[in-house]
């Protein structure tokens, strides 16, 4: 047998194993499988800002539109009820985010990824590039965020964009999907549904 050959069948057993457990799956395989990279690749929200103001040893990263002053008076976004909407197809309207005391994970450019302090563990990408030089130098001091604005795009949302760009043919409202004889769980249908 031919090399060629050999690393052919190689690949298809593997691949024939890997979908025989994809095959029987349950919605809540699909989901924890899904949950565990999604995670890892992309955050809850995307958020562009367009002010950062130092206020109570914080910095609040905000809109034009939204007073700083008023920020403490805001109801504060419960932090279940936003990992709920970042993993839900598109809702009408988008959350706000009213959170505080965000800790900076890193720094990339112009975007910074922000952590709640809570086993949740929120992460929001926050762009800056709307600040200027001034407020971006105050960004980079800062130990410490709040976020006053709208939600932007979830990760449901982005990785939905990259299913569709990169399969267009793909039906991503479709429970299952195949590949060969495999019949697959749609993951993205059982990001917010709950584990029973």
């Amino acid at each position: 047998m031919a090399p060629f050959e050999e690393t052919k069948g190689v690949v298809e057993t593997v691949v024939n194993a890997l979908a025989s457990l994809y095959s029987v799956s349950k919605p809540d395989f699909s989901y924890r499988i899904t949950r565990y990279y999604l995670e890892r690749w992309a955050p809850d929200f995307r958020v562009g800002i367009e002010r950062a103001v130092s206020i109570h040893g914080s910095c609040l990263l905000t809109l034009n539109r939204y007073q700083p002053e008023h920020f403490s008076s805001e109801l504060l976004s419960k932090e279940t009820d936003l990992r709920t909407a970042a993993d839900s197809p598109a809702i009408t309207p988008q959350p706000e985010l009213k959170m505080k005391r965000l800790l900076p994970a890193y720094r990339s450019g112009n975007r910074i990824y922000v952590h709640a302090p809570n086993a949740d563990d929120l992460c929001i990408e926050v762009t800056i590039d709307a600040l200027g030089e001034i407020e971006k130098k105050t960004v980079a001091k800062a130990l410490h965020f709040d976020i006053w604005a709208p939600a932007g795009v979830s990760r449901y949302q982005f990785y939905r964009q990259r299913v569709a760009a990169a399969f267009p043919d793909f039906d991503c409202g479709a429970a299952t999907f195949s590949i060969g004889a495999a019949s697959f769980h749609n993951p993205l249908l059982h990001l917010s549904q709950p584990l029973a």
